[in-house]
């Protein structure tokens, strides 16, 4: 099963009072948009028992509370973790609006303490690659962050898990299934349950982002 999710025109998503929008939900995981204005707190540093809490910053910068006493920043490119038991919020400091790209996968029990919570562009190469055309941001035992980059007519496979997601963030890609093919621009993607797909660049150079369960 594949659900179509568009935010391209983010003025006209229904916003929480948290500033995030729910675009998919499971028994498994939840997608979500979230645009948090300048001076809003998106939401407040809480920790979640039930679910991790993993977010790619598509724009802005945002004041990440890792701890009661610790302040981190995730600007565009960033990814931010959380895993369940761990302190975190959004809170925009900045003058522009920040905007994320939400992925909330089930994970019961508490995480260990220690682990990094904010993951740089440049991690990716340090962590290592998925594929030629797909690098990995992060990794937990519940989920995983992937880069991926595609030339005209070069070709990825997701392997199907309890859920992903893949979200364009520059030019186009193809989605392709047994029986169907849909095409994705910036700002469209795809939430696969169970399912396996063949993505496909077209046009110029694309990229996406893509959050997965780890089963």
């Amino acid at each position: 099963m594949h659900h179509l999710i568009d935010v391209r025109s983010e003025d006209q998503l229904k916003y929480d009072d948290q500033g995030v929008a729910t675009l998919f939900t499971s028994a498994d995981a939840s997608v979500a948009f979230g645009r948090i204005m300048p001076g809003q707190m998106g939401m407040q540093g809480l920790a979640v028992l039930e679910a991790e809490d993993n977010a790619y910053v598509m724009s802005g910068m945002l004041s990440y509370p890792a701890s009661a006493k610790n302040e981190e920043f995730a600007a565009r490119g960033a990814w931010v973790v959380a895993r369940p038991g761990e302190i975190h919020g959004y809170l925009n400091k900045g003058a522009k609006p920040a905007t994320l790209f939400i992925f909330r996968p089930r994970a019961p029990g508490k995480a260990a303490p220690g682990a990094k919570r904010i993951f740089t562009p440049a991690d990716s190469a340090v962590v290592g690659r998925v594929a030629m055309n797909r690098s990995l941001a992060y990794e937990t035992p519940a989920s995983r962050g992937e880069a991926l980059t595609l030339h005209p007519g070069e070709t990825t496979s997701l392997a199907p898990v309890l859920c992903s997601v893949l979200l364009v963030t520059e030019g186009r890609m193809m989605a392709l299934f047994n029986r169907e093919k849909i095409s994705l621009d910036h700002g469209e993607g795809l939430v696969f349950v169970r399912e396996a797909v063949e993505v496909v660049g077209v046009g110029g150079r694309s990229h996406a982002v893509v959050f997965s369960t780890t089963k």
